[in-house]
């Protein structure tokens, strides 16, 4: 058994348990209900119900389960972080070697910086290593310093001899590539840089002084 299956289980044996203790308080206080309301639940919860008996009557919570990352509304689909333990929704999960991991946990594990993120944008789409500086609006030293860091934490890989040689994506790298173009979807300099990138035009004259 899974332990969101487990998780919806007890769930389920608690809210049997808290509808029945509402019989008994409707038929106590002859069935008032004087309020009836939903509440966000805090973070690392599941959610669930509370019954209060105040004086005259019968006040019901309904602690509502958010994503713990967006904040958004949960329903039956979400999952839980294999790391942090952090519920998740369908649009914050990434499922990666049979595992689901929340953006922090899958960056804690696939650390990269938006500038290294640019160089495997512009490897994957066959910059020359000689225009990266140009394309990017880098310095040469900085791309030379960015490749530099890749190859040291296996992102990628220099195949062939001498002059034949082409510096290629890993797995990791590939990988990484996948997942950060996703987390970095609504980044707006990221996403001028891919539109730049995908004209051929250079950001040279773009860039920051």
């Amino acid at each position: 058994m899974s332990e969101i299956e487990r998780t919806l289980r007890e769930m389920n044996r608690k809210l049997s348990e808290l509808s029945a203790k509402v019989s008994q308080l409707e038929t106590r206080n002859g069935g008032t209900v004087i309020e009836e309301r939903k509440v966000p639940e805090v973070e690392g919860l599941f959610g669930g119900r509370a019954v209060l008996n105040s004086q005259g009557g019968i006040q019901k919570v309904t602690y509502v389960p958010f994503c713990d990352y967006c904040h958004s509304p949960l329903d039956e689909n979400f999952v839980i972080c294999s790391k942090c333990k952090k519920k998740l929704c369908d649009n914050c999960k990434i499922f990666m070697e049979g595992r689901n991991l929340c953006p922090d946990c899958f960056k804690s594990e696939y650390p990269l910086s938006k500038d290294c993120f640019k160089v495997l944008a512009m490897l994957q789409n066959n910059v020359a290593e000689e225009e990266m500086a140009e394309v990017a609006g880098m310095r040469e030293e900085e791309i030379y310093d960015h490749m530099s860091q890749l190859f040291r934490e296996g992102y990628i890989i220099r195949e062939g001899i001498s002059i034949f040689s082409k510096v290629t994506l890993t797995q990791k790298g590939f990988t990484a590539f996948l997942v950060y173009e996703r987390l970095f979807e609504k980044d707006v300099d990221i996403s001028y840089f891919k539109e730049r990138l995908a004209r051929g035009e250079s950001l040279e004259a773009h860039r920051s002084p």
